[in-house]
């Protein structure tokens, strides 16, 4: 009776885990999307803030961090093979302007 409830326990854990990373990747958008998508909001004069590009791209903030040179922003996205990649931004200390870093996020390279 107890290695039942103990493999039954096993098996909704291994479900609930599927479960969260079909959720995850079912979040995240298009890198090639979200790449075009960033690009156009950063061009107009109002973007300032991170939360406002958060809300207009419809995805989560992955992470955020303070460096020199200002404050960067990872979003998650998904990439041709369906695999977990980011992209950042960096909204400059001196004009308050975002710019597009690419891929990959230097917060997580910092830790």
């Amino acid at each position: 009776m107890k290695m039942r409830f103990i493999l039954v326990a096993i098996v909704m854990l291994c479900v609930a885990i599927n479960l969260v990373s079909a959720q995850t990747l079912q979040m995240a958008a298009s890198c090639d999307k979200m790449q075009k998508q960033l690009l156009e909001i950063i061009a107009k004069p109002g973007a300032t803030e991170a939360e406002k590009i958060r809300q207009d791209l419809g995805v989560d903030i992955f992470v955020t961090c303070d460096s020199p040179a200002g404050k960067v922003t990872c979003f998650q996205c998904l990439d041709d093979r369906q695999k977990l990649r980011t992209l950042q931004v960096i909204q400059k200390q001196d004009t308050k302007r975002f710019e597009l870093l690419g891929f990959g996020c230097r917060c997580k390279d910092e830790k």
